[in-house]
């Protein structure tokens, strides 16, 4: 009767625990190591793109049509990357 509302809910506050823990690891590693915060999110991008090349890409090739999974890429990269190109743009005011 819960389950779907229960696992929702687990999986809401695991994501928030998460950024919660990521933004206090930043403003350790970068308070008291006095190092920049560039080389933690360097570190965080290798890790995704790894977990996507050697995980997600190969389980949704294997799940998925080919085309189909090709296509979706296709289709997001620029959605994401003008999405980050206006919102960085809004920030910066230009």
């Amino acid at each position: 009767m819960f389950g779907g509302e229960v696992w929702g809910g687990i999986f809401c506050l695991s994501v928030f625990g998460s950024l919660l823990a990521g933004a206090s690891f930043s403003l350790f590693f970068s308070h008291w190591f006095q190092a920049k915060v560039h080389y933690l999110v360097t570190l965080c991008a290798a890790i995704l793109l790894t977990v996507m090349l050697v995980d997600i890409v190969p389980h949704s090739l294997s799940t998925y049509n080919s085309l189909s999974v090709i296509g979706g890429m296709l289709v997001g990269l620029p959605i994401i990357a003008s999405l980050d190109h206006f919102s960085h743009k809004r920030i910066r005011g230009d």
